[in-house]
């Protein structure tokens, strides 16, 4: 709400609440609020962004990569349903980076993200495939 990101601790007749990450606690005249954007509410996407050696098999790289999303997710109580890998979308000349995307539950985002991306990473660097410094 105006620029400020946070939780809503009140809504009252005149004013809005919202208390930042950082425990700041911002006041908000409610006719100051033009747009504002509610984060806790329905499945969230999580978005993992693997960069891939310019040399990988795109193809195998891609097929390996569903297989693993779909083991890993199976044991994720949170996913709500089955990951998605995109395909690339992004290329330089020394990577080929490829998006997997995956609904879950509400707040789990983050955590299915730093999941999904440990492992991935590592069964992509045991296949040969991952960019041996950038991730």
């Amino acid at each position: 709400v105006n620029g400020f990101s946070g939780t809503v601790e009140h809504v009252g007749l005149r004013v809005l609440k919202i208390r930042d990450q950082g425990g700041d606690l911002h006041f908000i005249l409610n006719r100051e609020v033009k747009s504002l954007t509610n984060h806790s509410r329905g499945p969230r996407l999580a978005k993992v962004d693997l960069p891939l050696a310019s040399g990988a098999d795109l193809d195998k790289a891609i097929s390996c990569l569903e297989n693993e999303c779909r083991r890993i997710t199976g044991n994720l109580p949170e996913v709500i349903e089955a990951p998605q890998v995109l395909g690339v979308i992004d290329v330089t000349p020394q990577t080929s980076t490829v998006r997997i995307q995956v609904h879950t539950e509400n707040g789990q985002q983050f955590k299915v993200e730093r999941i999904l991306r440990k492992e991935l990473i590592k069964i992509v660097d045991q296949s040969g495939y991952l960019l041996t410094e950038s991730t």
